[in-house]
């Protein structure tokens, strides 16, 4: 596990080479738990990159605007939420830890990691729609 101040990941300040070995993600205010998600493309990109639904965008002015409940509370709670955490998993340590039925964990797909972790963690903004 990897653990940055959002704002150090927002500005890609950590080893470029942790988003290719991670691919689940926790957000948190200290130790309450607000998100939890996965990307099988880079975990940075699926906060940021344009082209797909990231879940903080800049338009062409430069200002944020959120696409989903986690960007839409980070930029609401700006610049407090500079400092909140975000943790970034192995698929590995989350199969470990919250997948404890599966025979074979290595058939286990990661959206199913996620909602187990979703499910055992009850993070604040995971929600169906968004």
């Amino acid at each position: 596990m990897y653990s940055l101040k959002f704002i150090d990941f927002q500005n890609g300040n950590y080893d470029e080479k942790i988003d290719s070995k991670t691919s689940i993600y926790l957000v948190r205010d200290d130790q309450k738990i607000l998100y939890i998600g996965y990307s099988d493309s880079g975990i940075w990109n699926r906060w940021f990159a344009s082209g797909i639904v990231a879940h903080l965008q800049q338009n062409i002015y430069g200002q944020w605007y959120g696409q989903t409940l986690i960007g839409e509370e980070i930029l609401k709670n700006k610049p407090q939420s500079d400092n909140w955490g975000i943790d970034l998993f192995t698929r590995d340590e989350c199969l470990e830890k919250y997948v404890l039925y599966a025979k074979v964990k290595e058939a286990v797909p990661t959206h199913w990691i996620e909602a187990e972790m979703i499910h055992s963690l009850q993070p604040k903004l995971n929600v169906n729609n968004k």
